[in-house]
């Protein structure tokens, strides 16, 4: 589908947060921008949302500025660290799993799962989609960092 200047995506982020921000926009309500990079930075403004009763997870909104055609691809990234376009987010303290569909649907998977939804004219996505193939974000102990392990196995030879 097309997304034409004026629509929006939401990318619903359950438990990541606001770095070093006041997560609520300075208790007004205000949307608080969030730094894009990419190819694809120059088509939105991305602004960071608390979990409301329409959208019962944090998300990240991204405006559309420019006309997107649709199937075109769009790379963004969302900055791990505030910048001067904008502030960083962080990702949950214990991590992310993926994304097990069986948990429910609507706002229950929205709260489970990174998920999609969009005011778009041609085709409003307004229950967030569970976004099914994100990868596991995990954490060993208090950090939020990703990490991987790899297990040698030792063979003894006699």
């Amino acid at each position: 589908m097309a997304l034409q200047v004026g629509e929006s995506v939401w990318l619903g982020l359950p438990s990541f947060s606001l770095l070093g921000g006041d997560e609520g926009g300075g208790g007004t309500g205000g949307a608080i921008t969030v730094a894009l990079t990419g190819v694809s930075s120059g088509s939105f403004v991305a602004t960071w949302e608390i979990a409301t009763q329409e959208r019962p997870v944090e998300s990240v909104r991204l405006h559309v500025t420019a006309h997107l055609v649709a199937l075109a691809p769009q790379s963004l990234t969302i900055a791990a660290a505030a910048s001067g376009k904008g502030g960083g987010l962080r990702v949950p303290t214990l991590g992310l799993r993926r994304c097990d569909v069986s948990v429910g649907e609507g706002a229950e998977i929205a709260k489970k799962c990174m998920s999609l939804s969009t005011d778009a004219a041609e085709g409003p996505v307004q229950t967030a989609v569970a976004i099914e193939n994100a990868p596991a974000v995990g954490s060993f102990g208090s950090s939020s960092t990703v990490q991987w392990c790899v297990f040698m196995r030792v063979r003894a030879i006699h």
